[in-house]
């Protein structure tokens, strides 16, 4: 029996080595990693069609080289504006803007502001509270928000430089209407400064 045994014992560990190897679990499916974005633009719209721009702009992306913001930026007080925000990568001249819309089920903005920059939404905005109000005016595929756009109404005062801050999170798998700024990974965190003229 011995060497019966020894004599096919080459062929039983191949054997039992493939048998192994077809029972490892398959690999995982990527993971999709939090977008790289070099250039962010605010394009402020008002209810005459006036547009009013601003980028800030990160030309290393993670490199060591900060931000570079445009000089202050200047409202007009009282007025409805459509905010769009459109993020691109310079790296690899990728529009992030439309990746973050086809997953829109995994990525949401938050904003939060100076008191009185804006009448409407009232309040500062829903980065410290999540049940702070901002007016989406687009969802993902669950009704939940996105904020790539968005609805403003400008304060009254004039003058005062206030800031206007957005953060862009990645929340795969988590998101949901209660989700905020403090779940998941954050692709873009950046304070703008914000003046209101008559």
């Amino acid at each position: 029996i011995f060497k019966v045994m020894t004599k096919f014992m080459p062929f039983l560990m191949l054997l039992f080595l493939g048998f192994f190897i077809a029972c490892e679990p398959e690999d995982p499916y990527p993971e999709n990693d939090e977008e790289s974005i070099t250039d962010i633009t605010l394009n402020f719209v008002d209810d005459s069609g006036n547009t009013l721009t601003t980028v800030a702009s990160d030309p290393d992306g993670d490199g060591p080289e900060d931000v570079q913001f445009e000089e202050s930026f200047t409202l007009k007080t009282s007025t409805q504006y459509t905010l769009s925000i459109d993020l691109f990568n310079s790296m690899n001249n990728e529009d992030i803007t439309q990746e973050v819309q086809e997953e829109a089920a995994e990525h949401q903005m938050f904003f939060a502001w100076s008191d009185g920059l804006f009448s409407d939404p009232s309040g500062t905005g829903n980065i410290a509270d999540a049940t702070g109000t901002v007016n989406y005016s687009d969802s993902d595929s669950n009704g939940n928000p996105l904020g790539i756009v968005t609805e403003w109404t400008t304060g009254t005062e004039v003058g005062t430089e206030r800031d206007f801050q957005i953060i862009l999170k990645h929340q795969p798998d988590i998101k949901t209407a209660d989700t905020g700024a403090q779940d998941g990974e954050t692709d873009i965190d950046l304070t703008f400064t914000i003046s209101l003229e008559d």
